[in-house]
């Protein structure tokens, strides 16, 4: 039986009183879920696992899968519920629960976790402290949950870790997110990526910001769990460099100059001193006497996500270290 929408609006009884008073009284229609791009990969995997399309928990997975906001891990706020997670909430007419997220084949079934396979566990994946969600039972009967805490761990944040008051002035708010530990947006985020290359190029082992298309995303990680047997040097890094990518939300667009699928890229290998200019394409297009080369060979693997002017320190076979700097980025060819 569907709740009645006005009591998913004040559910202030369920909540600890010395909570209730921070909490906003109602759902945010234009809260976008926040996921790390590690617990992505492996919820895009889950989902593909759950074979029947009509269980509620599969759409509510899939419908969370395609309009979340995919950030690297280093940028998730800490007030936002991920795998791993202890979260602590409320459910309409029970008691306040304490739950770790996990996969369903990470449950130990012992009381303390709560997979992201069940209703519960996906209606509150990706969610942030104060929010009011619906769960969707396997019988169509729904129930309201309020997250109340989030907790990543030691040294991460308290277990009362709340995010800035979303019902603030704007420009309060603005000046909050660009002093939180949240992911910045636009011309900040382009800051941000400037900032780590110049500062980069004096580390050791230099790993640049990615940026990729959720597309891109996808095809990425399905190569990575396809190839992990053949080549699983390849596949691990694949893997590596998919978990850390900022990712484009779908219907968004990667700005030009950012290495993708296609793209056309001039690149030199600092070993080497030698300048390339390749095409990265998908293991069936590769042709080395084209100039195509895959993105599941190790120098694709670490020229994709890489905008112009950035270098990456890659590991060759033999476990050596070579800086790749992107020089240029060209659109694809006419087909």
């Amino acid at each position: 039986m569907t709740i009645p929408r006005h009591r998913l609006r004040r559910p202030a009884s369920l909540i600890p009183s010395g909570i209730a008073a921070a909490v906003p009284g109602g759902p945010d229609p234009d809260a976008v879920p926040l996921l790390p791009a590690r617990d992505y990969s492996r919820l895009k995997a889950l989902l593909r696992r759950l074979r029947d399309p009509a269980d509620p928990t599969a759409q509510v997975l899939a419908d969370k899968l395609g309009r979340c906001r995919v950030v690297p891990p280093g940028d998730l706020p800490s007030w936002v519920a991920a795998l791993g997670t202890r979260i602590v909430f409320a459910v309409e007419g029970g008691a306040i629960l304490s739950r770790t997220l996990a996969m369903p084949e990470d449950d130990p079934q012992d009381g303390t976790a709560l997979a992201v396979s069940t209703p519960v566990g996906a209606a509150l994946l990706g969610t942030a402290a104060r929010d009011l969600v619906e769960a969707v039972g396997q019988d169509g009967r729904r129930a309201a949950l309020r997250l109340l805490a989030v907790h990543h761990g030691p040294g991460r944040w308290p277990a009362t870790a709340m995010p800035p008051d979303r019902r603030a002035g704007s420009a309060a708010l603005r000046s909050r997110e660009r002093h939180s530990d949240g992911p910045p947006r636009g011309r900040d985020m382009t800051r941000v990526r400037r900032m780590s290359m110049q500062a980069g190029t004096e580390t050791a082992a230099l790993r640049p910001p990615l940026l990729m298309s959720m597309g891109d995303h996808d095809r990425l990680v399905a190569l990575a769990e396809v190839a992990a047997r053949r080549s699983p040097l390849v596949a691990r890094l694949l893997q590596e460099e998919t978990d850390r990518a900022e990712v484009v939300p779908a219907g968004g667009q990667v700005p030009a100059g950012v290495v993708a699928l296609g793209s056309v890229a001039e690149f030199r290998d600092a070993a080497t001193g030698e300048t390339r200019r390749v095409q990265l394409v998908l293991p069936g297009e590769a042709d080395i006497a084209e100039g195509r080369i895959s993105v599941l060979s190790l120098v694709g693997a670490g020229l994709v996500g890489l905008s112009e002017g950035q270098s990456i320190d890659w590991p060759t076979q033999d476990g050596r270290l070579r800086r790749l700097t992107v020089l240029r980025v060209g659109a694809p060819p006419p087909a």
